[in-house]
């Protein structure tokens, strides 16, 4: 091995910087899948959730008053019945042969009315129920429109994005397979492998002796090799594919300065 080689040799081997480039393809193939498959979708359903439900309030609100103007029907029915029955009972009082029965149905008289009074508070009452929910369903219907128009252009906005990630990610695809046909296969397959099991990265930037993506401590042999030669290597902990970035190296006026400082 030539120790005077220089640190970014490295970074010329074609299957590593082929396998740097199809990461940065991959990772952004893996964003935009997710939103393609999952994050659109599930903001649409949210949508269509939000305004479904709107509609079941407006359902429930027609149901409430459908069941007002059911019992008002009901207590007026109620009220013509009594009315009935209160002038059959007129009519019985000139047959009447003693006190008792007449007062019975004075009595039974007196009740139906008492009954009527009580039915028309109740007709009063589901009466400002039913104006009051006059009154309210504009605004529902309102709201309902609102929201709406608000779920068909959000709809349209997202599906206009959607149709442009997915001609993005179509081009990308077309790039990897570019990326993927230049790569030799064991190193694809190596790599394909470790990507799957290591939550979609296969590449590991190597800095300070560190795998930066699992954070492990790379033997100096190990780390100096993948600085200085043409080789590639794995992680010995998570099998990443290793790629190391040489520091800058300093203008020769910065250099210049610090030799000045150290002589004062």
């Amino acid at each position: 091995m030539n120790l005077d080689q220089s640190p970014t040799a490295q970074q010329q081997n074609p299957n590593l910087e082929r396998l740097i480039k199809l990461q940065e393809v991959d990772k952004i193939i893996g964003q935009l899948t997710e939103l393609i498959q999952e994050q659109i979708p599930r903001q649409i359903k949210a949508l269509e959730d939000d305004f479904t439900s709107d509609l079941a309030k407006l359902k429930h609100f027609d149901e409430e008053v459908s069941l007002l103007s059911k019992q008002k029907k009901a207590l007026e029915a109620e009220v013509e019945d009594t009315k009935v029955k209160i002038a059959k009972a007129k009519l019985k009082l000139p047959e009447v042969k003693t006190n008792v029965e007449y007062r019975a149905i004075l009595k039974e008289s007196d009740n139906f009315e008492r009954r009527i009074l009580k039915i028309e508070d109740e007709q009063l009452e589901l009466m400002e129920k039913m104006e009051e929910k006059a009154l309210q369903r504009p605004s529902i219907e309102s709201q309902v429109a609102d929201d709406k128009a608000r779920l068909d252009k959000l709809k349209a906005e997202m599906e206009v994005e959607l149709k442009s990630h997915s001609q993005r990610l179509k081009a990308l695809n077309e790039e990897r397979s570019g990326i993927i046909g230049a790569v030799e296969p064991d190193v694809l397959a190596s790599y394909d492998k470790v990507r799957k099991q290591r939550k979609g990265v296969g590449v590991a930037q190597v800095k300070d002796g560190l795998c930066m993506a699992c954070f492990q401590i790379i033997q100096p042999q190990l780390y100096y090799q993948v600085r200085t030669t043409m080789e590639i290597y794995q992680c010995p902990h998570c099998d990443r594919y290793l790629y190391h970035i040489p520091e800058p190296k300093p203008e020769n006026g910065e250099t210049g300065k610090k030799r000045s400082k150290k002589k004062e």
